[in-house]
């Protein structure tokens, strides 16, 4: 979380001349997702049998009265063996086909788990497989931005914004070791900080940007920009208005052709750029006017992460810090409007990371 402390400086008016900045003024104080197997016809065939069995001259029903009469026993018979026909065909019927049924049903099953359990594993392993591939793909690409700055400045570069261009500072960002704002980087000896061995001048207006990065391997997944920065930017009243200098964080898909603004917040810079007949260069052009930004003065080295949009995933994708400040003294000297602000920003450590 960004602390802010809110300055306050006595009221003064200042100017820049055309010649120096092609105007540039102010005046300052801070502020901040079952059918049976044909029993019937088994039995009829039993009790048929068993009356040939017991009386040859009877059949069917003529052989059980026959049977009653000539041997009752055969007829008895006749009958049991009727039944243990009709039981044991269907004993069995059942037993054989419930055996071969059962084997039937054993095998199907088997077979269809194990065809089941082979293609489950199979899709499974695929799917497991193509996750892993596609995750190691974004890492690779994500390794690409983990800058220190300490051998080097790492694809880091600074320009002047709002097509302005003039010999006043209007670019003040360095790569180096700090002599003056923090008392030293956020990790190691270098960084980059806007105007390493002072304060900022007015009018100022640039942004320290990265190199284009491809992260089309990470579409659809999640990824998060981490940093660490450390800010003292003044805040000032103005004939009755608040103004803020500060900056934002920005980050583009199309390789800087266009830019979505990302900082934390809490603030919103707002530049003065005039008083009186006096102003800065295009007064009505700096970028990050009315912006949700970086305002204020840090309590130390703070570490912010932010998640990268997934629209800017993209093959063109860029970071880029950048700042703006109005003028609040009454001078044509950038030495001289330095000395009436503050130390400005600091970045260090900036990398793209899991969340």
């Amino acid at each position: 979380m960004l602390m802010t402390t809110r300055l306050r400086s006595l009221p003064t008016l200042f100017c820049l001349g055309a010649a120096a900045l092609l105007g540039a003024c102010v005046t300052g104080g801070p502020s901040i997702r079952e059918d049976d197997p044909e029993t019937s016809d088994a039995g009829a065939g039993g009790a048929a049998a068993a009356g040939a069995g017991g009386q040859p001259t009877s059949a069917g029903a003529g052989g059980a009265t026959s049977g009653a009469a000539g041997q009752p026993t055969s007829g008895a018979a006749g009958a049991s063996g009727s039944k243990a026909g009709a039981a044991g065909q269907s004993q069995a019927g059942a037993g054989q086909g419930g055996k071969s049924g059962a084997a039937g049903q054993s095998q199907a099953g088997a077979a269809g788990q194990s065809q089941a359990g082979a293609a489950g594993q199979s899709q499974a392993g695929a799917a497991g497989q193509g996750g892993s591939s596609s995750q190691a793909a974004c890492d690779a690409a994500i390794a690409g931005l983990a800058a220190d700055f300490e051998a080097s400045k790492q694809g880091f570069t600074s320009v002047i914004l709002d097509g302005v261009s003039a010999s006043w500072p209007l670019d003040e960002w360095e790569w180096g070791a700090p002599s003056a704002g923090p008392p030293g980087c956020h990790g190691g000896a270098k960084c980059w900080g806007t105007n390493l061995s002072g304060n900022y001048a007015a009018c100022g207006r640039a942004a320290l940007r990265s190199a284009v990065y491809d992260l089309s391997a990470c579409a659809g997944q999640a990824v998060t920009l981490a940093f660490a920065h450390w800010h003292a930017f003044l805040d000032y009243t103005q004939g009755g208005q608040s103004y803020s200098d500060g900056g934002v964080v920005e980050i583009s898909g199309d390789g800087g052709q266009s830019w979505t603004n990302v900082s934390p917040g809490p603030g919103v810079v707002s530049i003065n750029p005039a008083i009186g007949g006096a102003q800065c260069l295009k007064p009505n052009n700096f970028h990050v006017d009315g912006l949700t930004g970086v305002t204020g003065v840090s309590s130390g080295w703070v570490e912010v992460k932010i998640t990268v949009p997934p629209a800017l995933l993209t093959a063109k994708t860029q970071v880029r810090f950048a700042y703006g400040t109005g003028v609040n003294y009454n001078s044509t000297s950038a030495a001289t409007t330095q000395a009436h602000k503050l130390p400005g920003w600091y970045i260090d450590d900036v990398a793209l990371t899991r969340p």
